[in-house]
């Protein structure tokens, strides 16, 4: 799959096959975070590969338990079965300096392209954010590999889709302007 292809055929995947990815498909998707551009070269972040089915549950758990007090629509979402992680067998947790770090952002993108061109799905999550500014959420930072002085920007879901765990969108040309 070219460049092109991975990024117009890249959904977000919300349900994933349980079975665990190739190490050496994860350590390309290592390199290729690293890899990716950031403002002035910083290269502010760090990456925290999470394989451990357990841990992924009980991070999923806390998100549950936290996520109510988010308001409304996450008390519903949780109780209908909502699992911010949808199963994934990996995530990539991105630390920065601030939890809306454009860095993050890109790495983020890279991440997903490249797990696009390798036949595996993924989901940005920002909404781990609230595992995060819970009360438990040094400890999960921590926990995590988050190091002094960052802070988690976002997680990233990586798996094999499972059958429904994409939506299809369309092209929507409210979006576009041309001047």
């Amino acid at each position: 799959m070219d460049a092109i292809e991975a990024l117009l055929t890249r959904r977000s995947v919300r349900a994933y096959e349980p079975r665990p990815i190739e190490p050496d498909k994860l350590d390309t998707l290592l390199e290729c975070a690293i890899k990716a551009p950031s403002a002035n070269n910083q290269q502010d972040w760090h990456f925290t590969l999470i394989t451990d089915s357990a841990l992924l549950r009980e991070f999923e758990d806390e998100f549950s338990a936290q996520a109510p007090a988010a308001g409304d629509e996450w008390k519903d979402r949780v109780e209908s079965g909502y699992r911010v992680l949808h199963g994934a067998p990996a995530a990539i947790l991105i630390s920065a300096p601030t939890a809306r770090d454009i860095n993050a952002g890109i790495a983020a993108e890279n991440i997903c392209i490249a797990a696009q061109a390798m036949g595996l799905g993924s989901c940005i999550i920002g909404l781990v954010r609230i595992v995060f500014g819970g009360p438990n959420g040094d400890a999960w930072a921590h926990r995590l590999g988050c190091p002094e002085g960052m802070v988690p920007a976002l997680m990233i879901s990586i798996g094999y889709p499972a059958p429904g765990g994409v939506r299809e969108r369309t092209l929507k040309s409210e979006l576009i302007t041309r001047i």
